[in-house]
């Protein structure tokens, strides 16, 4: 997906929008537990944009929209 706004529908609903999965990024704070994937918020922040390219498209695996609201992910 790297830095394109461009988001493919499939069987689950619209995916997540990289400009969406940016914003989440940089609204991490720092010093916080790490979430389901157990990476630190710090890490995450760090990440190059080839390194958020890839991260965001492991994210939009497991995010979909249902009915109009974003459904959690889990592993």
């Amino acid at each position: 997906m790297g830095g394109t706004d461009d988001a493919e529908d499939d069987d689950k609903g619209p995916a997540v929008l990289y400009s969406e999965f940016e914003k989440a990024l940089e609204e991490l704070k720092n010093k916080k537990a790490p979430g389901p994937d157990s990476i630190p918020p710090e890490l995450l922040k760090a990440l190059g944009s080839a390194g958020k390219g890839s991260y965001s498209k492991y994210v939009m695996k497991y995010t979909y929209v249902e009915n109009g609201q974003k459904i959690s992910w889990s592993l």
